[in-house]
C-alpha cells in the first residue's frame, strides 16, 4: 500500500482501534492495515452462517416450546426462569408491543438474542425445556442426548466478535484461544 493511502487509511480509522492493529504488529503501519482488513473480511466471513444458525436455533426452539406450552410459552406459570432470562423477555415484550396491548411472539423470538437460545439448552433448563420438547429440535442427531448438542452458548463470543467488528473488536485477538476450544 502506498503512503498516500496508509496515511488516508490511519485518518478514517480511530486512535484507539488503530492503537490496537499497531500493537498487534510491532507499530508496522502497513502491517496493521493488513491486520485490519484480514479481521473485517474474517469478521465477514463468520457473520452469515452464524446468523443462519441463530435463526434457524431461535425457530426451532419457539416451535417446540409453543407446542409443549402454548403460543406465549414464555409467560407459562410452569416455567421458572432465570431472573436475568426473565428480564430478557419482559424487555423484548416491552420493545416488541408498539402500539398493540400485547407483544406479537414472533417478534418477542426475533428480539431475544442468541446468547438467550443458547442458555435455553443448558444443564440449568434441562427439565423444562430440553426433556419435555427441545430434544425434538434435533432428532436427526443419533441418538438425542443433550450432550450430543454441545454447549451452544460457546458460540456466542465468536458470534458477537464477528457483529461487533464495527465497535472495535478484533476478532484476531481471541481466534487461537477460540480454535482450541
Amino acid at each position: 500500500m502506498k503512503e498516500r493511502n496508509l496515511q488516508e487509511f490511519r485518518n478514517l480509522l480511530a486512535r484507539d482501534r488503530c492503537a490496537k492493529y499497531l500493537a498487534a504488529t510491532s507499530g508496522n503501519y502497513q502491517r496493521a492495515v493488513h491486520l485490519y482488513t484480514w479481521n473485517t473480511a474474517t469478521s465477514a466471513a463468520f457473520y452469515a452462517p452464524l446468523q443462519a444458525l441463530e435463526i434457524t436455533l431461535r425457530n426451532q426452539i419457539h416451535e417446540q416450546l409453543t407446542q409443549k406450552y402454548g403460543t406465549f410459552w414464555y409467560d407459562h406459570p410452569a416455567i421458572k426462569f432465570k431472573r436475568e432470562h426473565r428480564q430478557q423477555i419482559e424487555k423484548a415484550k416491552s420493545m416488541e408491543k408498539g402500539k398493540q396491548s400485547f407483544a406479537p411472539p414472533p417478534n418477542v423470538v426475533a428480539y431475544l438474542g442468541f446468547g438467550f437460545w443458547g442458555v435455553l439448552l443448558s444443564r440449568y433448563y434441562d427439565g423444562v425445556f430440553w426433556h419435555p420438547a427441545l430434544h425434538k429440535s434435533f432428532l436427526y442427531i443419533f441418538p438425542v442426548k443433550r450432550s450430543n448438542v454441545g454447549d451452544v452458548s460457546a458460540l456466542k463470543p465468536d458470534h458477537e466478535l464477528a457483529a461487533a467488528h464495527g465497535r472495535g473488536s478484533g476478532f484476531w485477538q481471541d481466534i487461537s484461544r477460540t480454535h482450541k476450544s
